[in-house]
């Protein structure tokens, strides 16, 4: 789970992640030591308290009511890849005829990840498609990028790379309805 912001009245911004699956927005909200998380769409409810200055511990509730123990620990941020990063995602396996390489432009900070995927249009006169980038670098130096379309035309897309000084590879494949996969090569600005 990542906090990334709250408000004076209590209302948090979370992203809820379990590796190998997509991620969740969150209807977060906080009360002094207290935190409740609940899960857009369904009944999963996770409520904490502050344990230690590093910790939280409380109870979460599944779709059927059922109720676990749960635990976190502060995770400290690694800065490591902090930056501007830039570069192709090429088509493979080659697909000319409907698929075009594209250009990735992201921002780290703190370990997430920020920013853009651009494929020129094929169509005349429709200028680029652009998805939203989302993503964590975790310790191990791997990632998970999320895509969030833009324009209709791009489609939503989840994928792993790993981090290798100041490179980053990942592979993008055609899955399900989709017809294009990309090999993804970033570069630190």
């Amino acid at each position: 789970m990542r906090v990334h912001s709250v408000s004076a009245d209590g209302k948090a911004v979370a992203l809820w992640a379990v590796p190998g699956s997509n991620a969740s927005q969150t209807e977060t909200s906080t009360d002094g030591s207290g935190v409740k998380i609940v899960f857009q769409g369904t009944s999963v409810v996770i409520e904490l308290t502050r344990e230690a200055d590093t910790s939280l511990g409380g109870k979460y509730t599944n779709t059927s009511g059922k109720t676990f123990p749960i635990k976190f620990a502060k995770a400290k941020l690694s800065s490591e890849f902090d930056g501007e990063w830039e570069g192709p995602a090429t088509n493979n396996p080659r697909n000319n005829r409907d698929c075009t390489n594209g250009t990735y432009r992201v921002t780290i900070k703190d370990s997430l990840i920020t920013g853009t995927f651009e494929i020129p249009s094929r169509v005349a006169g429709v200028g680029l498609r652009e998805a939203l980038v989302t993503g964590e670098v975790q310790p191990d130096k791997s990632a998970v990028l999320e895509i969030k379309p833009i324009t209709p035309e791009m489609a939503s897309a989840r994928f792993t790379g790993a981090f290798n000084g100041n490179q980053f590879h990942g592979s993008d494949p055609a899955v399900g309805t989709r017809r294009c996969g990309f090999d993804v090569d970033l570069k630190k600005r």
